[in-house]
């Protein structure tokens, strides 16, 4: 996925830029557990971890290329990418159910 970004080149004007992510998704419950006699179940919450960040460094200053990683290192950004990766899901999710309800209407005819 692609996150724009801005930061500020050396005349002071704001520049936004595309920074590819790849993240990695999972919950951080303990799974299955018993206690007290009593079978439980802890999901979690979802955790996103940004795995790898790129983008295009040509034309860019030291202190260019600086602010851009100052921003991805941000809990901003983070949360951002974040956002993004539960939005593709959604959108993942909302194209099979509309796939399936076309190809359940395929097979009545």
């Amino acid at each position: 996925m692609e996150i724009t970004t801005t930061y500020f080149d050396k005349d002071e004007n704001e520049k936004e830029i595309q920074v590819a992510v790849e993240v990695s998704a999972g919950y951080d419950g303990i799974g299955p557990y018993e206690y007290w006699g009593s079978k439980e179940f802890d999901k979690g919450q979802l955790c996103v971890d940004i795995d790898k960040t790129s983008y295009d460094k040509t034309g860019l200053t030291e202190n260019e290329v600086n602010q851009i990683e100052k921003e991805i290192s941000s809990k901003n950004f983070k949360l951002k990418a974040q956002e993004e990766y539960l939005d593709e899901q959604q959108r993942a999710r909302e194209y099979a159910a509309e796939l399936a309800y076309e190809l359940r209407e395929e097979s009545k005819y």
